[in-house]
């Protein structure tokens, strides 16, 4: 327990500027009470002020906490708002009324971390305590080979072998420099979203596929990847896949209940983070340095095109 504190209070230092006066508030779901609490005590040995809201899936939205709405109005710039995610309860709240991932919370200055809802505690914690520093060199140097190509092969020895042509390059900000507002943890993304028809080729998917949150609230899980999904992508779009049941369980349980915009390649991403992790969970994969993850269907998010009632990745 000491250990995951101790790594909370790093995490503090390393993403927030030193303030004698912050408060904390941590918004979450009981379900992830053991990570909240490690947060908590860091928050406090870090004489941080700390205000806690319990989120109960079961609440109805026009009673999500009128006390978290009002307690918006009253922060400032150095406060820190922690949306620990779980269950998709954001969107069954409907947040989205007055949150958003790229400009944080409607009428407050405050800044915003929102941890992944699909991470075990402790791996989460792990992801989060590292050399920023060493990312941000890995990935400004990394986007530096790609930022000026106008089209990109990608191969790996398992088979992938993917011709695409990017729009500009992101990477996920990893503090609150140059005004962000919201930090999405874990960090460790340089992605873009290529020309929606310029993508050709073969992707052998190898790690993991993400679940399909079909119209963005009922969810699909994928299962566990024991063999290889070969994806056959001309113009963009899914043509063709191969592979034993896993590959069975995408083209007839999946897609089917996508819209069309749900088999087109909309996201190449780069992974930088450098923990070490086997942990076969989209959260962890889609960032650890070793991977690439392709994303399908919606990406105007991304600055792309396609309208989707989905996005699912496939990590490599």
């Amino acid at each position: 327990m000491q250990n995951q504190i101790d790594s909370w209070k790093k995490i503090f230092q390393n993403l927030l500027t030193q303030s004698s006066q912050r408060k904390v508030v941590l918004v979450y779901p009981p379900s992830r009470l053991e990570i909240v609490n490690h947060i908590d005590t860091a928050s406090r040995e870090l004489d941080y002020e700390i205000e806690r809201i319990e989120v109960f899936n079961a609440v109805k939205p026009t009673e999500n906490p009128a006390k978290f709405l009002h307690l918006l109005e009253n922060l400032h710039s150095e406060d820190v708002i922690i949306i620990v995610r779980h269950n998709n309860f954001m969107k069954k709240l409907q947040f989205e009324r007055f949150f958003s991932f790229s400009s944080g919370f409607q009428a407050s200055d405050s800044r915003v971390m929102v941890l992944h809802m699909l991470i075990e505690d402790t791996i989460l914690t792990n992801l989060c305590d590292i050399d920023y520093m060493e990312l941000n060199t890995y990935t400004n140097d990394l986007e530096s080979r790609v930022k000026d190509a106008n089209k990109l092969r990608l191969t790996t020895d398992r088979g992938t072998d993917l011709t695409f042509v990017p729009r500009r390059w992101t990477k996920m900000p990893y503090n609150f420099e140059n005004k962000s507002k919201v930090l999405l943890l874990p960090v460790g993304q340089l992605y873009t979203a290529p020309i929606e028809n310029e993508t050709n080729g073969t992707i052998v998917v190898d790690r993991c596929i993400s679940e399909f949150p079909i119209n963005f609230m009922d969810i699909i899980s994928f299962p566990s990847i024991k063999e290889e999904i070969t994806l056959k992508v001309r113009n963009g779009r899914i043509v063709n896949i191969k592979g034993e049941d896993e590959a069975s369980f995408l083209e007839n349980i999946c897609l089917p209940q996508v819209s069309e915009g749900g088999r087109i390649l909309g996201e190449v991403t780069f992974g930088t983070n450098p923990t070490k992790s086997l942990l076969n969970n989209i959260g962890a994969q889609d960032v650890l340095r070793d991977t690439v993850h392709f994303g399908f269907g919606m990406n105007t998010h991304l600055g792309g095109q396609i309208k989707a009632n989905t996005h699912w990745d496939a990590v490599i």
